[in-house]
């Protein structure tokens, strides 16, 4: 559960940033989310992790017995990570 209120914490950031940012548009899905984070200045290894962080958090979704804790970690510790770079673009 942990793994998935991190992702939607961070999905949520993502999204305000690039209205803030003004590009006029919200992207439909993370693929074209991360495009829009990298047009307002995120390097392109963080469009990279956001996919596989919403690949980790889908498949922690679908597994009947969860994460180990020591994934569901790391997990949050990369959330909290490209949360902070995100957070950093709203300045412009």
């Amino acid at each position: 559960m942990a793994v998935v209120t991190a992702w939607d914490v961070l999905e949520r950031l993502c999204r305000e940033v690039v209205l803030a940012r003004g590009l006029g548009w919200q992207p439909a899905d993370v693929a074209f989310l991360g495009r829009a984070l990298v047009a307002c200045g995120l390097p392109t290894r963080g469009a990279t992790v956001l996919t596989r962080l919403r690949g980790l958090r889908d498949r922690a979704q679908r597994l009947s017995n969860g994460v180990t804790p020591g994934a569901a970690r790391d997990v949050i510790d990369a959330c909290l990570a490209l949360a902070c770079e995100v957070d950093a673009l709203r300045g412009g």
